[in-house]
C-alpha cells in the first residue's frame, strides 16, 4: 500500500513539474517573441524618423512639395506623375514651357510660401551637418541643375546666403538622364538656421533647355546620417 501511495505521489509530482516547465517555457518564448517584435518596431520607427522629409516619394500627392519661379508659373508646370517612379507608384515632375528669355525655377521638397519663406520648413539644428539624397530622371537639359539645402531662421525667414552644398556622389553634376540616378551630398547649417528644405534649382537661358524638358524626382532624404 505504501509503495502504491509513493508511486502515485511521484507520478503526480512528475506531472506538476512537466506542466510547470511547459508553462514557464511558453512564457519565456512569448516574452522573447515580444522583445523581438519591439526591437523590430523600434528599428523601423528609427529608420522612418531619421528622414526629415515628409512624403519623400510623393505617394501622398503634392503634400509637402512646392515650387518657386522667378518669372511666374506660366513658364513651367509641376505635379505628380504616376508614369515614372523610382520606388512606389509616384514621383514629382517639373516641366519647362516656353521661356521669355531665361528659365529660373526651383522644385522643393518642403513647404515654401509664394513669398519664398519657409515657416513650415523642416526643423534642424544650427551648426550641424545634414546629409541629403534624391533620385532623378529626365531629359531635355543642356545645363546642370543645382541641388541645395536651403536654410532659414526659426520663423522660416532670412534664408542663409552662405550655406554651401557639397555633392559627394560619384557624379558631381546633376544632368537628368533617361535612367534613374541617385545624387548625395551634405551641408552644414549656420548658427541662425533652424529650418530647412531641399531645392532642385535650374537657371539658364532658354537655349540651354528644350521646350518641354522634364525631370522627375523621387525618394528624397534629409537627415543626420549618411544615406545609402
Amino acid at each position: 500500500m505504501k509503495k502504491i501511495i509513493l508511486l502515485m505521489t511521484v507520478f503526480i509530482a512528475c506531472i506538476f513539474i512537466t506542466n510547470g516547465w511547459s508553462i514557464g517555457n511558453k512564457s519565456s518564448k512569448q516574452k522573447t517573441t515580444t522583445q523581438r517584435e519591439k526591437m523590430v518596431n523600434n528599428i523601423e520607427q528609427k529608420n522612418a524618423s531619421s528622414n526629415l522629409i515628409k512624403n519623400p516619394g510623393a505617394e501622398d500627392g503634392k503634400e509637402w512639395w512646392s515650387m518657386n519661379s522667378c518669372y511666374g508659373p506660366e513658364e513651367q508646370e509641376w505635379g505628380i506623375s504616376d508614369k515614372e517612379a523610382h520606388t512606389g507608384k509616384n514621383s514629382v515632375y517639373l516641366k519647362l514651357k516656353t521661356a521669355s528669355g531665361a528659365y529660373c525655377c526651383t522644385l522643393i521638397a518642403g513647404k515654401i510660401s509664394p513669398e519664398g519663406t519657409a515657416p513650415e520648413g523642416y526643423k534642424v539644428q544650427p551648426n550641424t551637418k545634414y546629409y541629403f539624397s534624391f533620385w532623378i530622371k529626365g531629359s531635355g537639359f543642356s545645363k546642370a541643375l543645382i541641388p541645395e539645402i536651403q536654410g532659414y531662421d526659426e520663423t522660416g525667414e532670412n534664408r542663409s546666403k552662405t550655406m554651401r552644398t557639397v555633392i559627394t556622389s560619384e557624379k558631381k553634376v546633376v544632368f537628368p538622364k533617361d535612367t534613374w540616378t541617385q545624387y548625395k551630398g551634405y551641408s552644414v547649417t549656420k548658427e541662425t538656421i533652424k529650418r530647412a528644405v531641399i531645392g532642385i534649382f535650374f537657371y539658364a537661358n532658354k537655349d540651354k533647355a528644350k521646350e518641354g524638358a522634364t525631370y522627375y524626382i523621387d525618394d528624397v532624404y534629409l537627415g543626420l546620417t549618411e544615406p545609402k
